[in-house]
Order: structure tokens, then sequence, then C-alpha cells
């Protein structure tokens, strides 16, 4: 997949695509918005593209020239998914690209994954161009991990840039926030996504489609990889239950609570 498939963050792709016509790639960015909305899958195609060696990606745009010495236009930078480079990330076996996510019973990012990758960025980058950490749920850094990162922040290694991906960038220290540049991704609207969930999901119906839209919040990840017809359907009798048996105790567990 390329920035060319990501639907709905035309707005987001297009100032990361101008970053790489520019060759001003910021040292750190905060993608911020919903769960299932494409940061994730914008980060991923964000490093294909800055380490492409096809036509398209930003080691042929980093001058700003097309081939011939035509300007380069932003509509034209994208990964090719063809070249080795690019399968990697795809594979996440690529030498420059490094992904760190919550671990353990906690579901915590800890200091010892922070001095990891200052380590792994503190190298010149192996295979492409650039090094590209992307940190998930950044906003679980403990604060350990959050004191360790900041100096990361404060003294970058050359030719690395940092991707923070988090639905709560409130959560994050004030410190952490203020030295990336924020970029803010959006629910899809209602419209579209009811013409998408249509065209993806086999033998659907408008009514369906409908519902799906309305009930994920614009958030296509959520539509297309949850039951989220079942969980509203669980909810209402969960509430029935509590209006018939308000003595009683409706739930299973505490997950089934915050599903709720």
């Amino acid at each position: 997949m390329a920035f060319r498939e990501i639907i709905g963050q035309e707005k987001a792709i297009s100032i990361l695509k101008g970053c790489i016509m520019k060759n001003r790639i910021p040292h750190a960015m905060l993608f911020a918005g919903d769960e299932g909305i494409g940061k994730r899958l914008t980060a991923l195609n964000f490093a294909k593209a800055l380490n492409c060696r096809g036509t398209g990606g930003g080691d042929l745009f980093s001058a700003g020239t097309k081939e011939g010495g035509a300007a380069a236009d932003a509509g034209d930078i994208d990964a090719c998914d063809r070249c080795p480079s690019c399968t990697k990330t795809d594979r996440a076996s690529h030498p420059d690209v490094f992904i760190i996510r919550p671990e353990g019973d906690g579901g915590q990012i800890t200091v010892s994954a922070i001095r990891q990758l200052e380590e792994s960025l503190s190298y010149k980058p192996f295979e492409g161009r650039w090094k590209v950490a992307i940190i998930d749920n950044a906003d679980r850094l403990n604060q350990s991990a959050s004191n360790a990162f900041l100096q990361t922040l404060e003294e970058p290694a050359p030719r690395s840039i940092l991707i923070l991906i988090t639905s709560r960038p409130d959560v994050m220290l004030a410190t952490i926030r203020s030295r990336c540049q924020r970029i803010n991704f959006t629910p899809l609207p209602v419209d579209l996504m009811q013409e998408l969930l249509k065209e993806r999901l086999e033998k659907s119906d408008s009514d369906k489609s409908t519902l799906l839209s309305v009930l994920s919040g614009g958030r296509l990840g959520h539509a297309l990889d949850e039951n989220l017809i079942a969980q509203r359907d669980r909810s209402f009798e969960i509430f029935r239950r509590m209006l018939g048996r308000v003595e009683e105790d409706a739930w299973d567990d505490r997950d089934e609570i915050e599903m709720v």
C-alpha cells in the first residue's frame, strides 16, 4: 500500500508530501487522532516514501526535481511499493525502520525500549536515506521512558525521524508535544464511509453500511476489524438487564464495562 491508497486523510498526506518535496523533514512529528483512522498506516507509508528507491520516492525527489530536470510536484511523491526498500518496510524487516509498541502486562513503553532505540538511531542509515522510528501509542510512555525520550528529542541523531502516534495526545508530557510537529488525522464523513464499506464488505447492503458508518464514528479500521453491530446489541442487552434487575451486577468483568 502507498499514499495513493489511503482514504480520507488528504490534508495530512499533503503535508507529508510537501516535506519530502522541499527536503524539509521535521525531526519529530506527532500523528494525533482517533483510533482506526489511518495514523499507523500513514506513518509506515511515509517511511516507505522517504526511503523508496523507485520512481516517486524520497530519493528521487530529495533535490526537488523529476527525472530530466523538471520541477517536482507533490502529487508525484509516493512509495513505488515494489523496490526492496518498500517491500522490506511492509514486512517489518527494513534495518532503518523501527516500530516501538507498548509491551508487557502493564501495556507500557519502557525506558529500556527507548534506550535501545537511541542506540539504533546513533548509527548512520544502513540501507535507506533516513532512519525512521515509529512510536505507536506514544501516550503509553511511562515516566522514566518519557524523560529519556526528551533527551532523544533534544539531541536528535543525524538523518533520523521520530513519528509519535497517539489517540490521546493530552496524556503525553507537554514538553514532548511541544517538540513535535503535530499532524491531525480526522474521522471520515459518514457518506464516504458508506461508499467504502459497500465496496469492501461482501454482501453489505445500504442499511448495514450506514449503521457501521455511524457506530464506527468515521473510523474505517474499526468498521472493518470489529463486530460493531454485535457489540451494540450486547450493550442494549446489558442495559435492559440493568433496568430489570438493578440489584444485580450486569457485567461479567471490567473489560466488558469498558467495551460498553
